[in-house]
């Protein structure tokens, strides 16, 4: 519970029942935790507690990363908290209508961080410390998040794949700028990562009895892995690049396909479950590249598992929605209506373009 791959399973879901605006918003935030995780671990560099004493072993399948702050404890205060938030401002009036409902809510998302970062302490994975500073960083997260990015956030990506050429006028919304800036976002989130890394890696060497003790106490790391302390990090740095691409592939259906339309993902069961497996299939090959421990140089390992997530960040918002289309997976009730406003938006605008000619 807290790992990796509940996070991946919630936003799958999400992306294949929610609207596409909603579930970048959920990826966004998620490679925002992972970064923040990223940087953190590496510019602290404090080792787990089995590395520094012989008399504690870990009681689950090790892990050599370092161990500040605690990656559970940071992703389920911030996931729990995140949810929270996002459904109490969905439904902020039935909240108004059963306070205890919600104060119930929030009770079970502290109590079910609070009890992850206490069962990572109890299998020796962290010190106390470490978990603090997890769910002081993923309370933290939420928070900024959902009061500071929320609606800015969900209403750009509308503007990009829903409302028509006269809103985005109104909002100065520009598709070159977008990238631009989306770009200098994603490069300088990624190479700060890399900096990071590079940084720590020439001014700190890491005590080579906890190298010993990590083989000694963990079977499944192996000798010479690229798995070990700010390596694994830095690997993870790849996967933050899936929102970036992410992004370029909403504003590429956006180009190919027109605006989408609401409620598109509102279906039967049979559509739900046949996109899922429609998702399972163009994502799962590259979702097993990056699981794959190759034994190669940290250079290239970053270049092939970047190359991967970029490939993910397509297929997951661009390619699906093609295939979604074709084998007719989506609800189509508000299609027309959506269609006759990008005719209307069309001619108001070749309007205005022959008035200004006049």
């Amino acid at each position: 519970m807290g790992a990796g791959a509940l996070y991946i399973v919630i936003f799958v879901l999400i992306f294949n029942w929610n609207s596409r605006s909603h579930s970048f918003y959920h990826l966004l935030f998620l490679s925002e935790c992972l970064f923040l995780m990223n940087t953190t671990k590496m510019l602290y560099h404090q080792p787990r507690p089995y590395f520094v004493d012989d008399e504690i072993n870990s009681l689950e399948s090790c892990t050599a990363e370092y161990g500040n702050p605690s990656g559970h404890s940071l992703f389920s205060a911030a996931f729990f908290m995140f949810i929270y938030l996002d459904v109490w401002h969905i439904d902020s009036q039935k909240r108004k209508e059963s306070q205890t409902k919600w104060l119930l809510s929030l009770f079970g998302c502290v109590f079910m961080f609070i009890l992850i970062g206490f069962a990572r302490l109890y299998v020796g994975a962290h010190s106390m410390n470490q978990i603090l500073y997890g769910w002081l960083l993923g309370i933290w997260i939420a928070l900024y998040n959902h009061y500071c990015f929320r609606e800015f956030i969900i209403d750009h990506i509308e503007t990009v794949i829903h409302r028509k050429s006269r809103y985005q006028q109104r909002k100065n919304f520009n598709i070159t700028q977008s990238i631009i800036v989306a770009t200098a976002l994603f490069l300088t989130v990624y190479f700060i990562q890399i900096l990071t890394y590079i940084i720590v890696d020439v001014t700190f060497t890491a005590d080579p009895i906890w190298e010993q003790r990590i083989y000694l106490k963990c079977s499944n790391i192996e000798a010479g892995t690229r798995q070990m302390f700010n390596d694994k990090s830095v690997l993870f740095a790849s996967i933050t690049v899936i929102v970036y691409t992410s992004y370029l592939a909403l504003i590429s259906n956006r180009r190919q396909f027109g605006a989408t339309w609401p409620d598109m993902y509102k279906t039967s069961i049979k559509k739900v479950l046949l996109r899922f497996v429609i998702i399972g299939l163009l994502c799962g090959l590259p979702g097993l590249i990056i699981l794959i421990k190759f034994q190669l140089d940290i250079a290239i390992l970053i270049i092939i598992k970047t190359a991967v997530c970029m490939i993910i960040g397509f297929l997951l918002f661009g390619v699906t929605h093609y295939f979604f289309v074709k084998f007719d997976l989506l609800n189509n009730e508000n299609k027309n209506e959506n269609d006759d406003e990008e005719c209307e938006t069309s001619l108001i605008s070749q309007e205005t373009a022959e008035n200004k000619i006049n």
